[in-house]
């Protein structure tokens, strides 16, 4: 698999619309293996989220300065990625199923 943030475009290059260009994050295709996202943070942080075409979700983090090679992975599967998503998306998300522990 190839390695995503190696061709990482500039987040400033973007051309993206709507609250992803404020953050600045930029969405290409990795043919074969799905769509990833590469986001640099307002205060200079890098991340990504490459969503793969079987469902699941791929998050890498880079150290600020370091090369272009993720750091950090974390692998989640759908539900995981729809409980993650619930809780950065909502305050809501604490009245529900917790993502961690038992369900």
């Amino acid at each position: 698999m190839p390695d995503p943030m190696v061709t990482a475009p500039s987040p400033t290059d973007a051309g993206e619309v709507g609250r992803e260009q404020d953050m600045g994050a930029t969405r290409d295709t990795v043919p074969g293996v799905g769509t990833v996202h590469h986001c640099l943070t307002h205060a200079g942080q890098r991340f990504g989220v490459l969503r793969h075409n079987d469902g699941r979700r791929e998050l890498f983090f880079s150290a600020s300065g370091e090369s272009d090679k993720p750091s950090h992975t974390l692998v989640l599967d759908h539900d995981e990625a729809e409980q993650l998503a619930d809780l950065l998306h909502s305050d809501q998300a604490t009245r529900r199923r917790p993502l961690c522990g038992p369900p």
